[in-house]
């Protein structure tokens, strides 16, 4: 790819949100030309409000973009249309598009960038999806390799394995730090997938809780199954229910070192 080009960065901050990544990742992202337009799209309402101030210090314009209907994405959508209007800004000279972002939902619009004859860059996690991202752009960066091999969001030690049988074990076997992150990712992913009485499904919020870290996997903390871990944190949600498809999940109450326990809103108004 040609140097000096001039490079809108489009950030899917509901994808990926990790500051210290994004920092290392722009600093990267200089070097292949000017980054002239950073913009980051999402619902600053939701949880990701805890690094918005990272983010806009970045240099990014923060686009917001409430999700218009639940458990989907309008951010995705938003993406897009910020993209078309830059394509045909005559007051932006565009040769470079930079998305940092894992989702393949974006495929047919960078074919259509390419063939338009714009350079296409993705930022991502590497996984057997960054593969199939690969033969559709001109450029792609691991984020591992962003941040000197520290793989984004990352908080998961392997699972300790008992002397009975090689089963996994977890609750006990689980770094306190690493149980400060996960209630923390549990409480905001409740906050996003909960009705009026404060209950969700655990499919609603399993997904939720992927959507917010990508990285977060039940077997990898040690559990065997989703609704076992969610029961190892009482003080923070109560499970009701045995069999998947009866199961709700009620937010009790949010962690201790939750980042929103002194804002406004269903943080506080939630704490009992």
């Amino acid at each position: 790819m040609a140097t000096n080009q001039n490079i809108a960065v489009l950030l899917d901050v509901e994808n990926i949100n990790n500051v210290a990544t994004l920092d290392k990742l722009m600093m990267q992202l200089q070097t292949d030309g000017d980054v002239t337009v950073k913009r980051a799209i999402g619902d600053w309402s939701k949880s990701i409000r805890v690094v918005k101030e990272g983010i806009q210090g970045l240099g990014f314009d923060l686009i917001n973009q409430p999700n218009l209907a639940p458990g989907h994405n309008s951010a995705d959508t938003k993406l897009v249309i910020e993209t078309v209007e830059l394509l045909h800004d005559p007051n932006h000279d565009l040769n470079t598009f930079a998305f940092i972002s894992s989702d393949q939902d974006f495929l047919p619009l960078y074919d259509r960038l390419r063939e338009m004859g714009k350079n296409v860059i993705v930022a991502g996690d590497h996984s057997s999806n960054s593969r199939r991202i690969e033969q559709h752009v001109d450029k792609f960066i691991p984020l591992r390799d962003a941040q000197d091999n520290v793989v984004a969001v990352s908080y998961y030690p392997k699972a300790r394995k008992s002397r009975r049988g090689g089963v996994r074990v977890a609750r006990r076997g689980v770094d306190k730090n690493v149980r400060g992150e996960i209630g923390k990712l549990i409480y905001n992913a409740m906050i996003d997938s909960v009705d009026e009485n404060d209950v969700a499904s655990p499919r609603k919020l399993y997904d939720r809780m992927k959507r917010l870290n990508p990285k977060f996997s039940v077997k990898a903390l040690g559990y065997s199954k989703f609704g076992k871990m969610l029961r190892s944190f009482p003080d923070i949600v109560k499970v009701r229910g045995r069999r998947s498809k009866h199961m709700t999940v009620k937010l009790v109450r949010q962690p201790e070192s939750n980042p929103l326990a002194n804002t406004n809103g269903h943080a506080r108004n939630r704490q009992r």
